[in-house]
This record gives C-alpha cells, structure tokens and sequence, in this order.
C-alpha cells in the first residue's frame, strides 16, 4: 500500500464539520472557543479567586 492509497477520502457523504477541541478537557467545542463552557467557568472562578487574594495581601502590605 502505498503513502497515497493510505489516505484516499472514505466518500462524498464523509464531511467533518469544522471543530475545535477544548484545551483541558478535550471536548468537542464551536471554533470561536477555546474551552468548553464547564472549564471556563472553573478557570473564571480561579482567577475570580486569585484576585480577591491578591488585593487583600496588597492592602495588608499598604497598611504596615
């Protein structure tokens, strides 16, 4: 067999619509995306998180 007959199209009916994959948990998401709807709202609520810390560390540091 050769490198060509390997990758020959499997037919006219076989189309794979225009997909990407999520970064994390790989699932099947809309181009525009980068990740699923699951992990964005765990990643906002990291971030959400890691700023409430930061801003309460730096009025500490202010106030000594």
């Amino acid at each position: 067999m050769s490198k060509f007959e390997r990758y020959q199209k499997k037919g006219e009916s076989y189309y794979v619509y225009p997909h990407k994959h999520c970064k994390t948990c790989g699932q099947m998401i809309e181009e525009s995306l980068t990740y699923c709807p699951d992990c964005y709202k765990k990643i906002k609520e990291k971030k959400s998180k890691k700023k409430k810390k930061d801003k309460s560390e730096s009025k500490k540091n202010k106030e000594s």
